[in-house]
């Protein structure tokens, strides 16, 4: 099937510089190759951060209401450019049910939810946030501790009413993509998915652009790079590690690279720590700048869904540390650390003694860049061919059935 002139859109509450950004980008960039035309349509665009390149067969339109994007504003905008620009496939990158369900009623475009977290990931960050904001607040640890506010977030029936919205979610989407096979797997399991409803979720791997020499002498620099958040990016325990190993790496450095809300934090707890050679040097738009010179890159979060920090990180030869908090991460660092280190969640001694060891040991650190560029082949934006047009005449097979129907 040929899919020149076909037009599809990705819908991003903002056009920032999110890791799920940069997929659609890579995405739509493959598709250009196929006479795909694809519009990026947001609440908001940040044109420092989101920038479409020269000659890409790709636009940008942002909703009336910038301040939110699930609004009836906004749909009825949403549904009217869908139709006006013969748009028929839409990619929603962020889940608001309802806003997705009236469309529905309204638009023939077919919807694919594209699931950038791992699954249920709503039952962690509740529980991560409201333990964070208790330790950092008095009356949150008020509400927290003595109000039953665990006990609510921590209860059966909130996952039982979690599971639900995502079975609800799977039969309103035309397709339902996840990140890895165990994630399929898991939300197949936990749902108890029909033959029929397991055919709607694909598993489709995050892709980027390999670069093609990249540099490989590089500089004693760990590196962060990522939402200034604690919950659930959890910088605060990189903080904690390099307390403990600051002082056996004198030539190394640690930076930071991100901003975020909780910005105040960082700055308490480095002076808290008396920390040295640690730099905050704020957002930066430019990766494979940072990459180039970082030996190291870290991650402590709680979970993450396929980090794409870490996958453009190997690709250009920075080997990655970080919790074995999800399968994203697994899959990417590999289940026998071929690619990388992975430490037991959350044991901070542990953490510290391997970044040590990666620190201090060049011939390890070497060997592990060699093979993070063997790796990085697994991310090549081809990988996922076959099932981008067995996606793709899936979904305009049974649009043109259901059209030749209603004539």
């Amino acid at each position: 099937m040929s899919y020149n002139g076909l037009k599809v859109a990705f819908l991003h509450p903002r056009l920032e510089g999110g890791g799920a950004e940069r997929v659609s980008l890579t995405t739509a960039r493959l598709f250009s190759k196929w006479g795909i035309h694809s519009t990026f349509i947001g609440s908001k665009h940040n044109p420092n951060e989101f920038v479409l390149p020269e000659g890409f067969n790709a636009e940008i339109y942002c909703l009336p209401n910038q301040e939110t994007f699930y609004t009836e504003d906004n749909k009825a905008a949403l549904i009217d450019y869908l139709a006006e620009q013969n748009i028929r496939i839409a990619f929603a990158c962020y889940m608001e049910g309802q806003f997705f369900e009236d469309w529905r009623k309204y638009s023939s475009c077919k919807l694919v939810y594209w699931n950038h977290s791992k699954p249920f990931w709503e039952m962690s960050y509740r529980l991560e946030l409201g333990e964070l904001q208790a330790k950092y607040s008095i009356k949150k640890w008020i509400e927290w501790n003595l109000l039953g506010y665990k006990g609510k977030t921590r209860n059966s029936e909130q996952y039982q009413r979690l599971k639900e919205e995502h079975l609800r979610d799977i039969h309103l989407f035309d397709k339902y993509i996840v990140l890895c096979p165990e994630y399929k797997a898991e939300i197949a399991k936990a749902l108890s998915l029909t033959e029929e409803e397991k055919r709607k979720v694909i598993s489709m791997t995050n892709t980027i652009e390999i670069e093609a020499a990249p540099n490989l002498n590089k500089r004693k620099e760990i590196v962060y790079v990522g939402r200034l958040s604690l919950a659930p990016k959890r910088f605060d325990r990189l903080l904690n590690v390099w307390r403990e190993i600051q002082d056996k790496l004198p030539d190394w450095e640690l930076k930071f690279y991100g901003a975020g809300p909780d910005e105040w934090i960082f700055h308490k707890l480095v002076r808290k720590y008396r920390l040295k050679r640690i730099h905050l040097c704020g957002y930066e738009t430019d990766l494979k700048r940072i990459y180039n010179d970082a030996a190291i890159i870290c991650m402590t979060s709680s979970f993450e869904g396929w980090p794409m920090v870490l996958v453009e990180a190997q690709s250009s030869g920075v080997v990655p540390i970080s919790f074995d908090c999800c399968a994203g991460v697994e899959s990417i660092i590999g289940a026998s650390q071929c690619a990388g280190r992975l430490v037991k969640p959350f044991d901070l001694k542990a953490y510290a003694d391997t970044l040590l060891e990666l620190c201090q040991n060049d011939t390890l650190r070497h060997n592990l860049q060699q093979a993070c560029l063997t790796k990085r082949l697994d991310y090549a934006p081809d990988i996922n061919d076959d099932r981008w047009k067995k996606l793709f005449d899936e979904l305009l097979i049974s649009d043109n059935c259901h059209e030749n129907s209603g004539k």
